[in-house]
C-alpha cells in the first residue's frame, strides 16, 4: 500500500525540524555573539584603565599626605610599601609611652587609608634622592633633621605608566602621564601679597 503524499510531507517536516539548525539561524547567531562582544569588550579596557587612573591618584593622594604631615609635624614621617600583601601605607615615628627609654617606633598613620594596587597596575621603579629602592618592598623616611629626600615612583598599568615625582621641598606631587604630559599641581598665590595686583591679565 502507498503513502499518501500528505503523509510524505510530515514525515519530512518531523525529519527536518529534528536534524538542526539552518545555515541561517546560525550566522544570525555569530553575528549577534559578535556584536555584542564589541559592546562589552571596549568597556572592559575601559575599566581597566579606570582602575589604573584611580591606582595612580590614590599613590598622589599618599605622597601628598606625607609631604603635609612633613610640613605640620615635628616627627619623622615615611611611606612603607609592605611586601607581604603590597599596600603601601603613611607611617609616623612617634614615642612609645610604655617603654621607659624613651624609644621611637613606627606606627601607621591613622587618619591616612593604605593604597592597595589593583593587579593590573605595579610599581616598577621608586627612587629616593639618588637611590634606586626595591619596588616591591621599599621605606622612604624624612631625616632626623627635618630634611626630606626627593621621592620618584613609577607605576605601570593597561594605559602605559604613570611617574609621580615629589620633590623635597614640594608640597604636592608631579605626575607625568601616559601622554608624556607633566601635569603639575600649581598652589594658589595671593597677587597682592607678592606685590603684583597690577599685573595686566
Amino acid at each position: 500500500m502507498r503513502a499518501s503524499p500528505d503523509r510524505c510531507r510530515e514525515r519530512r517536516t518531523a525529519r527536518g525540524g529534528a536534524g538542526g539548525f539552518t545555515l541561517v539561524e546560525i550566522v544570525i547567531v555569530i553575528a549577534v555573539i559578535a556584536i555584542m562582544a564589541g559592546l562589552v569588550v571596549p568597556r572592559m579596557g575601559a575599566v581597566k584603565r579606570s582602575e589604573a587612573q584611580l591606582a595612580a591618584d590614590e599613590v598622589e593622594d599618599l605622597l601628598r599626605m606625607f609631604a603635609y604631615r612633613h610640613s605640620i609635624m615635628t616627627q619623622q614621617v615615611g611611606i612603607w610599601r609592605r611586601p607581604d600583601d603590597g599596600t603601601i601605607a603613611l607611617m609616623i615615628r612617634d614615642i612609645d609611652p610604655a617603654r621607659e627609654d624613651d624609644e621611637r617606633i613606627w606606627q601607621e598613620d591613622r587618619l591616612s587609608v593604605p593604597v592597595r594596587l589593583p593587579p593590573e597596575v605595579d610599581i616598577v621603579e621608586v627612587r629616593r634622592d639618588e637611590e634606586w629602592l626595591d619596588p616591591g618592598s621599599f621605606f622612604v623616611q624624612t631625616s632626623p633633621d627635618g630634611s626630606r629626600p626627593r621621592i620618584e615612583i613609577r607605576l605601570l598599568g593597561p594605559t602605559g605608566e604613570f611617574t609621580l615625582g615629589l620633590d623635597s621641598h614640594a608640597s604636592a606631587p608631579r605626575r607625568t602621564s601616559p601622554g608624556g604630559r607633566n601635569e603639575e599641581f600649581r598652589e594658589a598665590v595671593d597677587l597682592n601679597a607678592e606685590g603684583m595686583e597690577r599685573l595686566p591679565w
